[in-house]
């Protein structure tokens, strides 16, 4: 198996969907991009996380970057 494999996923809050869930059996939480609960998905990722830190990081540093892409937009930057 080739360990370099990556992805690259570009994803709209809506389209495809994006789903955030707080599984309380599992001890876990699932963010789900593209599907639907009602549906067999054709196009889907799921990521799951049990380590509330990596969660929190992982956040805070889409927020930053979020932040950073916004200021670009708003300043005409290419």
């Amino acid at each position: 198996m080739d360990n370099r494999l990556s992805f690259d996923v570009y994803a709209n809050i809506s389209d495809p969907s994006c789903r955030v869930e707080h599984d309380r059996h599992d001890r876990r939480v699932t963010v789900t991009i593209g599907g639907s609960a009602r549906e067999t998905p054709l196009n889907l990722l799921q990521l799951w996380f049990k380590e509330p830190d990596t969660i929190k990081q992982l956040g805070q540093e889409l927020i930053t970057a979020g932040t950073k892409l916004a200021a670009q937009r708003e300043s005409g930057e290419a």
